[in-house]
């Protein structure tokens, strides 16, 4: 083991302690605020005490001899050695076993019982007889200090035996359950007591608290393609979706009933009960197909969809992973900032590691403004507060959130990893959450492993190849270079599946010591050269100090000027200063991923060196990623040509550029370029971005940007209103479709879902569509406009079945107004070939007319009907159309008491049929019929306002009586059975 830096704790502590005094001593402006900042300052030093002396948090303060008697079981010891060279001696010199790192120096060891008496004086500065709190997470031992524990409780464990672990454990009351991953356990504990025995078992060597109820990070309430070249890829390489690929999206389980995955979503014995609409807008962000409306098309548009439950916060089975064939995982939540490498981040590394296809995808979290309460950089504002351990895995993407122009947003969780690396690695569009940003990189992984696929013989790539391709064609946003807020940059959907398709990557098999050497040529006029070392670690263990197993080291050089260049490295000591710092060029022995840029590099042939400096298994697989940007770039980003521009309303356009000019101009053309509209004459350039209010109008757009005498002309785009799509009705044999005429547009294009996609289906000049459902046989449509032959923006996709509307009809409502009265409303779907409405009443058994009307204007129909008879008024409409069809109405009714309390209906009735009695207020009457005789045939309780009495009396004369106890009234009717 190497450990290059030498500073001890005590020095760490000193300067954490002295930066935070200085830091806001800086600040206190006035006497008194300084004197409570002393006060302040030296309660900070006695928590750093508290948080960073290992010899309080970790041992029994008896033991403080340097020479340990010759028995000493199978304790376990804290030391603290003198210098990395003493650390490497004394593991030579003794067959001692390492259990956990603490610091660079410090260390928890155990003995040999056969081992003799070793003088320490020349390794160490101290050691002392270490308690079995070591084995706690960061924040587990937070709780057990403050008592904060609450049981029953359940928890991570880790264990050197797993089958040791199981036997022993029966008969405990602990039950093991099912292995999570490895060698770890998520266990439910009763008590302190099985916390502590847990302890003192010498098998177990880590423990922290288990969340099983994690958060979505937000739900996505927008959709942005645009700032991430994802229109760009659509609409260049639009058979790039994914096809073939399948996402697994680890959380709750979308709506699977979503038309813009429905058919392409697996069932998976795995996945959650519970339903949510994060999970969908997950599904839709990641793999939407766009049926739905423009905003539901997500990145990978042909990707197959399956679910797992995030109650489970460690890895699925491999052998689920496998029958489903998952590639990309996607983790859209958190369980609250946890800065420690934790047992679910060594087996997410452990899955990547073994599974080398499988990319798994998280989101960093909505922490951004809350503080890490522990670890190393506990009350640094803005930093380190990712929002999980298993974030802090190497082998995985973790993934920030920007807003539209590229500026990260302020709630967005930012790093470094608990051990100093750099987090999060990237950054995407999620305005309301990195949910969304997490989601459209898993969108992106998927269709870079298509290209993949495609190009080498259905072999999927490794994640680490995936992950160095995204890395190194990310966009710099924010400070210049890398940095803990936006990682390495900006996901670029369309450079990075260009820089795949064009193999701008090579990978190789290293063993400790080799040098891999790649030769490359710069071009000339080359902006940036940019290159990425990215390789799959092997898990640590967990609570370990550092993450880094293997070591590698990226290096490139210019043979002909003896130039060369290291990695950028960022700062990672714990001072807000020093993290904000920008990066410098170093060797770097933390990262698992490394990047050099050289802003325009001298033309000619290039070294690109990886040299294997401590690789602690026998190989270890690695990728470089290159690419090269050329000089005077400037290119459209939207709109491309499959996006719509609305028109009379103010829109964004983007490009990108690496000129800066103030007086560029902008126009515009909606005659193909034979003509020009100027929109501005004072573009900047270096903006990238700008708000153009289109023309109100229906048309095929263009966009020039003119920059000094250089003209560079946009895709051709659409501009199209989307139009409003109505089921005028849905007949027994068809369903008539309506919408509104657009100014200009003669011909409409009608599409309906078959199978995974929207299909053209017919192309209409009118603004309504009438179908047989027997030959049309899908429920869903949509329209679009037509615009010299290209179809504009679609409509919303409408379900006819779910519209509410039936055959002609919407609704036809009644209401009792004024006592003695009924309003009687019609509302219909449409007035297409209605001749006649006629409103129908119900007298004597039969529906007679009682008004009509050949006057058919708008969709809205009241009538009032003033002649009531007492009791039920029953009414329909008939609809008589000009082809001589004839539709009905459901029937709606209104009581009509006529000034009585009480109405008794039908009178006579059928023998064997009921008779209705419609009270008009609820008192607990009771209800009585005897017959002429005087014999009661029924008595109850009303419970209704309406209660219904069959009649299965002999046929003749009753006599019905409702009793009201309130009033003491009587109400009595004779009824005829006949």
């Amino acid at each position: 083991m190497i450990l290059e830096d030498r500073t001890t704790a005590a020095e760490l502590n000193y300067r954490y302690i002295y930066s935070l005094f200085i830091g806001m001593v800086k600040r206190i402006k006035y006497i008194t605020a300084t004197f409570l900042f002393i006060c302040t300052f030296f309660g900070i030093i006695a928590k750093a005490q508290i948080k960073n002396d290992f010899k309080e948090q970790f041992s029994e303060l008896t033991a403080t001899d340097k020479a340990l008697p010759a028995s000493m079981g199978t304790n376990y010891y804290m030391l603290c050695f003198k210098s990395a060279k003493h650390l490497q001696q004394f593991q030579h010199d003794h067959a001692v076993i390492f259990h956990r790192q603490l610091s660079n120096l410090i260390f928890v060891i155990s003995f040999p019982k056969s081992l003799g008496v070793i003088n320490f004086q020349q390794y160490i500065n101290w050691i002392k007889k270490a308690t079995d709190d070591w084995k706690l997470s960061p924040g587990l031992l937070l709780h057990k200090i403050t008592h904060a524990i609450s049981f029953p409780s359940t928890f991570f464990v880790s264990v050197y035996n797993t089958a040791i672990f199981v036997h022993n454990s029966k008969g405990k009351n602990i039950s093991t359950g099912d292995i999570g991953a490895g060698n770890t356990f998520i266990l439910k504990l009763l008590s302190i007591n099985h916390l502590n025995d847990l302890l003192q078992d010498d098998n177990v060597y880590f423990i922290a608290a288990y969340t099983p109820h994690p958060i979505e990070e937000l739900q996505i309430n927008t959709l942005d393609l645009s700032e991430n070249k994802i229109n760009l890829l659509h609409s260049k390489m639009p058979f790039l979706n994914a096809e073939g690929i399948t996402i697994s999206i680890k959380e709750n389980t979308a709506d699977t009933t979503d038309i813009d995955f429905a058919s392409r979503h697996i069932y998976n014995p795995l996945q959650s009960p519970s339903i949510s609409v994060h999970a969908s807008i997950m599904c839709t962000m990641a793999a939407g197909a766009g049926n739905s409306w423009y905003l539901g098309k997500g990145v990978a548009n042909a990707a197959n969809i399956t679910a797992s439950d995030f109650s489970n916060l460690l890895p699925d089975a491999a052998t689920n992973y496998q029958q489903f064939h998952i590639s990309v995982q996607n983790h859209s939540y958190g369980v609250g900032i946890e800065n420690f490498y934790g047992a679910d981040a060594a087996a997410f590394d452990a899955a990547a590691a073994n599974n080398d296809s499988i990319l798994f995808v998280f989101s960093a979290g909505n922490a951004g403004n809350l503080l890490a309460t522990t670890g190393s950089y506990v009350g640094i504002p803005g930093v380190a507060n990712l929002t999980g351990s298993f974030k802090m895995a190497k082998n995985i993407i973790t993934v920030g959130a920007v807003d539209s122009f590229g500026v990260v947003a302020a709630a967005s969780s930012r790093g470094p990893a608990f051990d100093g690396r750099l987090k999060p690695e990237l950054v995407a569009y999620g305005e309301d959450g990195t949910s969304g940003a997490a989601a459209l990189v898993s969108g992106t992984a998927a269709v870079l492993q298509q290209v993949y696929k495609e190009n080498y013989d259905g072999a999927l790539p490794s994640s680490a190849l995936i992950k160095a391709i995204l890395v190194n064609s990310a966009d710099d946003v924010g400070p210049a270079g890398i940095d803990f807020t936006s990682g390495y940059g900006n996901l670029n959907a369309l450079k990075a599946t260009e820089n795949l398709l064009h193999a701008n990557f090579v990978g190789a098999m290293g063993t400790n010591g080799n040098i891999f050497g790649l030769n490359l040529n710069i071009p000339p006029n080359t902006k940036k050269a940019k290159f990425t070392l990215v390789w799959n670690d092997p898990p640590a263990t967990a609570n370990a100090f550092r993450a880094i197993v293997n070591d590698l080291d990226l290096e490139l050089q210019l043979p002909s000027t003896a130039q060369s260049w290291k990695p950028w490295v960022l700062n990672s000591f714990a001072n807000r200063d020093s993290l904000s710092a920008p990066p410098v060029r170093k060797k770097d022995s933390l990262n698992t991923i490394e990047q050099i840029t050289v802003d325009e590099p001298p033309p000619g042939n290039y070294l690109v060196q990886v040299k294997c400096t401590n690789i602690n298994t026998p190989t270890q697989q690695f990728y470089v990623a290159y690419q090269f940007d050329s000089i005077n770039h400037f290119s459209w980003s939207l709109p491309a040509a499959t996006d719509n521009i609305f028109p009379g309303v103010s829109n964004i356009i983007r490009w990108t550029s690496d000129t800066t000019v103030t007086d560029a101009k902008l126009f515009y053309s909606i005659n193909s370029g034979s003509s020009w509209q100027l929109i501005d004459n004072s573009i900047n350039s270096s903006k990238k971005y700008y708000y153009w209010s289109a023309p109100d109008t229906n048309a095929i757009g263009l966009l020039k940007m003119q920059i000094g005498l250089k003209e560079f002309i946009s895709d051709t785009f659409i501009i199209s209103k989307k139009v409003n799509f109505k089921t005028g009705f849905n007949c027994t044999d068809s369903v008539l479709w309506y919408w509104d005429h657009l100014p200009g547009i003669s011909h409409y294009q009608l599409f309906g879902l078959y199978g995974r996609q929207l299909q053209p289906i017919a192309i209409v000049a009118d603004t309504q569509f009438v179908f047989n459902k027997n030959i049309l046989l899908t429920h869903e449509f949509a329209v679009a406009p037509l615009i010299n032959g290209t179809s504009g923006i679609k409509s919303y996709t409408t379900n006819y079945t779910k519209q509410g509307i039936g055959c002609y009809i919407i609704n036809l409502t009644s209401d009792l107004i004024n006592d003695n009265t009924a309003s009687i409303q019609l509302t219909l779907g449409t007035t297409y070939l209605i001749k006649k409405i006629v409103f129908e009443k119900l007298q004597q058994g039969n529906f007679v007319s009682i008004r009509e009307t050949s006057f058919i204007s708008g969709l809205n129909y009241p009538f009032t009907d003033a002649r009531l008879q007492k009791g039920i008024n029953t009414y329909r409409v008939k609809i008589e159309l000009y082809n001589g069809e004839i539709i009905y109405s459901f029937t709606t009714s209104v009581f009509y008491f006529n000034n009585s309390d009480v109405v008794v209906f039908p009178n006579p009735v059928q023998q064997g049929k009921a008779i209705t009695i419609q009270m008009k207020n609820l008192q607990n009457q009771e209800i009585s019929i005897v017959d002429v005789l005087g014999r009661k045939v029924f008595h109850q309780t009303a419970k209704n306002l309406s209660e219904q009495v069959p009649c299965y009396f002999s046929k003749g004369l009753y006599f019905v009586s409702i009793f009201d106890s309130e009033s003491g009234y009587t109400k009595r009717f004779s009824v005829v059975v006949q």
